[in-house]
C-alpha cells in the first residue's frame, strides 16, 4: 500500500492508504493536480513547489519541495535535472 496525503477539514495533512495497489497500477496519476485539488477543497492556498539542487561530485542532483499550508514536504528521491515533472510529482505524492 502506498500512503497518500489528504487534507482534512482542520487543514492538517493526514496519511491514508486509500490508493491501494501496485506502482504499475498508479502510473499516470497527476500528483500535482491531486494536491492542488485537495488544497482547493480544504480552502487553503495552492501548494508552492521549489526545486533544490545538490552537487554530487561532477554532477548535480535535483529534487523538489512543496509548501502546503505552512508545512514543507521533501520529495523522496533525487533526479537528473531534466526530470522536473517527476520531481514535483514525487513531492506532491
Amino acid at each position: 500500500l502506498w500512503p497518500t496525503w489528504n487534507l482534512n477539514h482542520s487543514q492538517q495533512p493526514t496519511v491514508t492508504s486509500s490508493m491501494a495497489g501496485t506502482l504499475s497500477d498508479r502510473k499516470g496519476i497527476n500528483w500535482q493536480q491531486r494536491l492542488e485539488d485537495a488544497c482547493c477543497e480544504a480552502n487553503i492556498a495552492d501548494p508552492g513547489f521549489r526545486l533544490v539542487s545538490e552537487r554530487r561530485g561532477r554532477r548535480t542532483a535535483w529534487s523538489s519541495r512543496v509548501l502546503v499550508d505552512g508545512r514543507t514536504f521533501q520529495a523522496q528521491f533525487w533526479y537528473d535535472g531534466k526530470n522536473e515533472k517527476n520531481m514535483r510529482d514525487n513531492a506532491a505524492e
